[in-house]
């Protein structure tokens, strides 16, 4: 089984200070070693030695490598909220990765309207992403109520002056699942029309992707 970044950010955080520094970072695949990073950041501790890795056998010392920031950067995920964007940053930063916040994203529709994208270097983005998911579950939730009540209409389903109600709201990061209500007119009798229906609607950096939406009519 993979190991998600959420799942070594909650092995480290279940962990005392003697037993979190007893990790030997050398042995860490990448996604693990930035999650140790962030949190030997976050809890403001020293790193074994010098923060640097000493080969014993050369005697030299050998330096982590640096994130570039010379290369192109793209939107690894999408905020309902400057504040939330600024956390992400942090935490993005406390893994040593380069990222800055773009308010003006370029979307389709009008459900991000008002949201912060959080950019990162393009070699970057796939770690960021994991370091990210689970703070990204409520924002994905209101993004995908505002699609859902803005911008979604009925597939086969002819109503005119339709409102749609969100009921209930769960999922993770990238699925987001509700069920919801729609209220309107059937055009051809003039009465009206109420249902209730369960929506399943993929997010990614902020883009609603695919949908499937059943109305029980």
């Amino acid at each position: 089984m993979k190991l998600t970044a959420e799942d070594y950010q909650r092995n480290y955080r279940a962990l005392s200070d003697d037993e979190f520094l007893a990790i030997d970072p050398d042995d860490l695949v990448d996604v693990a070693r930035r999650c140790y990073d962030a949190e030997l950041k976050h809890r403001k501790l020293e790193p074994p030695g010098d923060g640097a890795d000493e080969d014993s056998e050369a005697g030299t010392v050998r330096e982590m490598p640096r994130i570039p920031t010379d290369e192109e950067f793209v939107r690894a995920a999408l905020f309902t909220s400057t504040e939330r964007a600024m956390y992400a940053q942090r935490i993005l930063m406390d893994a040593d990765i380069s990222c800055e916040l773009d308010h003006n994203p370029t979307l389709p529709g009008i459900y991000a309207q008002g949201s912060i994208g959080l950019m990162v270097p393009a070699s970057c983005v796939e770690i960021a992403r994991e370091l990210l998911a689970q703070n990204l579950t409520g924002d994905n939730q209101l993004l995908v109520q505002r699609w859902l009540e803005k911008e979604w209409t009925p597939d086969d389903v002819d109503l005119k002056d339709f409102i749609v109600n969100i009921d209930d709201m769960f999922g993770d990061a990238g699925k987001v699942a509700a069920r919801l209500t729609v209220q309107g007119i059937d055009p051809h009798t003039g009465k009206d029309v109420k249902s209730e229906g369960v929506a399943i609607v993929h997010v990614a950096d902020g883009h609603i992707t695919e949908h499937w939406v059943k109305l029980d009519l």
